[in-house]
C-alpha cells in the first residue's frame, strides 16, 4: 500500500495491526526521519523499551541475511507488538531485504513490525513494488515538500502553537524552505521561540529580524543560553562569538531584542543591566569585551 507521509495519523488501529512492513524511503532525509518517528509514535513504542524494540544492523544483514528472519520471529516476552528498524543505505541492500519477504508467514496481525529507513529507491526497485502492492505493507515516500505541502506544513506547525502568519511572512519562508523538512521544522521551531507567547500574527518584519540574527547562529545561541539560565554554555558560546569577530554591543543587542520578545516578560532589572551594558559599550572608555561578558554571565546566574 502507498501512502503520502502526511497520512500517518489517518491510518487506523486495524491497518496498523495488520501491516508487517513499513518502508519509509526517499530524498528528504528530514522527513524520511519524521515519518519513522511517526510510526514508532502510532504503535506507542519507545526505543528505550528493549523487550519492543531493536535495530538490526545493515552490515549484519548483509553479512548474515537469515538475521532478519530471526528477528521478525522473535516475540515480545509479553505478547505485544515488537518494532525491528533496519536501515538500509544502499538500494542493493533494500533489494537483498526483498530476496527475504518470501520466507515471512502471513498473519492478519503480525507480532513484528519491520521498519525500513532506506535511501530514495527507484519506482522499478523490487523492495518498493512489493510494499506498495501488498496489503500487509506501506510505502511511505518522502520527497521534499512542494508549495503546496509546504505552505500546510508551516500553518499547521504554528496553529498549534495557536499562531497566525501575515502571507508576505508566509511568502518570505516558502521561499526558504522546503528542500529538508527537519530543516523546515527547526526553523519554525525558533520562530515560534521567537515570538516567546505573543500571539500576535507573524509579520514579514519579525521574520526578516529572526533571519538577520540567524545569520550567525551562535547569536541566537546565546541569547537562548542567557534567557534559558545556562552561565557556563553563555561563556561558551561568548568566546566562540569573539574568536568569530562578533562585537560586544552587537552580542548584547541582539540578546536585548530576544528579551524584548520573552512571554512572559522578565524582569525590569534585566532590562536595565542591557540597556546599560550597551550605554556603556557605546562608550570607548569601558572594556566592552569584560562588559558583555559579565552582563550577560549575571543575567544568566539570575
Amino acid at each position: 500500500m502507498k501512502l503520502s507521509p502526511d497520512h500517518i495519523e489517518k491510518l487506523t488501529d486495524g491497518q496498523l495491526s495488520s501491516t508487517l512492513i513499513a518502508l519509509v524511503h526517499g530524498s528528504d532525509v528530514g522527513l524520511v526521519a519524521e515519518t519513522a518517528k511517526g510510526v514508532l509514535d502510532r504503535l506507542g513504542v519507545s526505543k528505550q523499551d528493549p523487550f519492543h524494540y531493536n535495530e538490526l544492523e545493515e552490515d549484519t544483514f548483509k553479512s548474515r541475511p537469515a538475521s532478519l528472519m530471526e528477528e521478525l520471529e522473535t516475540l515480545s516476552f509479553d505478547g505485544g507488538k515488537r518494532l525491528v528498524l533496519l536501515r538500509a543505505s544502499q538500494e542493493r541492500t533494500a533489494t537483498l531485504i526483498n530476496t527475504q519477504l518470501d520466507k515471512l508467514e502471513t498473519s492478519d496481525n503480525p507480532p513484528v513490525l519491520l521498519l525500513i529507513k532506506s535511501v530514495p529507491l527507484k519506482a522499478n526497485n523490487p523492495l518498493r513494488k512489493t510494499a506498495e502492492k501488498a496489503k500487509n505493507m506501506i510505502a511511505f515516500s518522502c520527497e521534499p515538500d512542494n508549495a503546496a505541502s509546504l505552505k500546510s506544513v508551516i500553518q499547521q506547525t504554528l496553529h498549534q502553537e495557536g499562531l497566525t502568519i501575515q502571507s508576505d511572512a508566509l511568502s518570505t519562508l516558502l521561499e526558504e524552505f522546503g528542500d529538508d523538512r527537519a530543516y523546515t521544522r527547526n526553523e519554525l521551531e525558533k520562530l515560534i521561540l521567537f515570538k516567546s507567547g505573543d500571539k500576535s500574527p507573524i509579520t514579514l518584519e519579525e521574520v526578516s529580524e529572526l533571519t538577520a540574527a540567524q545569520n550567525n547562529a551562535t547569536l541566537f545561541e546565546i541569547a537562548k543560553a542567557v534567557t534559558g539560565k545556562k552561565p557556563q554554555q553563555v561563556e561558551k558560546l561568548l568566546n566562540k562569538a569573539f574568536v568569530q569577530g562578533e562585537s560586544p554591543v552587537g552580542i548584547v543587542r541582539t540578546v536585548l531584542r530576544f528579551v524584548e520578545r520573552t512571554k512572559p516578560p522578565v524582569s525590569g532589572a534585566i532590562f536595565s543591566a542591557l540597556y546599560e551594558a550597551e550605554r556603556q559599550l557605546k562608550s570607548t572608555s569601558y572594556p566592552d569585551v569584560a562588559i558583555c561578558r559579565q552582563t550577560l554571565i549575571r543575567i544568566a546566574k539570575r
